[in-house]
């Protein structure tokens, strides 16, 4: 009888030893996390939130399978269902293509610098014409640096199912036909429509031999929307390490494009 007892216990020991590791098979703690089963990855970043949320299976979800071969994601508005993608040499973005709601447009001569994140291409997709709807603006980065900062901008329309890109009045052009300036080895004058700005620029003590001989505008082309408003700053330089101020042009919708609205010069103090 206590032979029988003996093999019944090793039989009931050895039913439970698979129980139990059966469980641990899961996250380690004896069941897999919801969290783990929710979120999708794209090149290996999570797509659900940090509760392991994701949208519900009739929003568009990014996932691998939407990246075109020889692609990779460079940014997204999961919330927008909106996705950049690009190929990728060392230094450079190239080839895009703009995923809007899960249709692709192609953008194959665009090019942004890819090997800094904080520089790295932008998604906004805001209402900056004072219509009913949402445009999408996409900032790229052509080159920074210690004095440099080239932002390029391209805006569309999304309206009523439609999808086009709208032409963006270039800063330099809108600064050249607006602004004029002067320079002597002792200030700085900047001239836009009928107000005048004169910048002492003795403090900085540039030596005459690296003083320009007019201020210069194009090393900082700084784009950004900020209160439903499409923005650009460019810097005012008068030598290879001296600026004096920026010009601030404040773009709006008219006649089709996105023309200047204002155009200020603020001298740095």
């Amino acid at each position: 009888m206590k032979k029988y007892i003996g093999l019944f216990v090793a039989i009931l020991i050895f039913f439970v030893f698979l129980k139990v590791e059966a469980a641990i098979d899961g996250d380690g703690r004896g069941k897999k996390s919801e969290k783990e089963n929710a979120i999708t990855t794209v090149n290996d970043d999570p797509v659900g939130d940090e509760k392991g949320n994701i949208s519900s299976k009739n929003d568009f979800v990014a996932s691998s399978k939407n990246i075109p071969d020889g692609y990779e994601m460079v940014t997204k508005s999961n919330e927008d269902q909106i996705f950049l993608y690009a190929k990728k040499t060392d230094d450079f973005y190239y080839d895009f293509k703009i995923d809007f709601k899960g249709t692709l447009y192609s953008r194959p001569f665009w090019l942004s610098l890819a090997h800094n994140p904080t520089y790295a291409p932008l998604i906004i997709y805001e209402n900056i014409n004072q219509d009913e709807n949402k445009e999408l603006i996409i900032i790229l980065n052509k080159g920074y640096g210690s004095g440099v900062l080239l932002d390029e901008v391209y805006v569309f329309n999304t309206d009523n199912e439609r999808f086009s890109e709208v032409l963006v009045d270039h800063p330099l052009a809108v600064l050249y036909k607006n602004v004029k300036t002067k320079l002597s080895p002792t200030q700085a004058e900047i001239r836009v429509g009928d107000k005048t700005s004169v910048v002492d620029i003795t403090p900085l003590e540039i030596q005459p031999t690296n003083l320009f001989d007019d201020v210069a505008f194009g090393s900082i082309i700084d784009f950004e929307v900020r209160n439903n408003q499409l923005i650009v700053t460019m810097a005012a330089q008068i030598s290879p390490a001296g600026f004096i101020g920026e010009v601030v042009i404040i773009y709006e919708y008219r006649d089709n494009m996105y023309q200047a609205k204002s155009i200020d010069f603020l001298p740095y103090e």
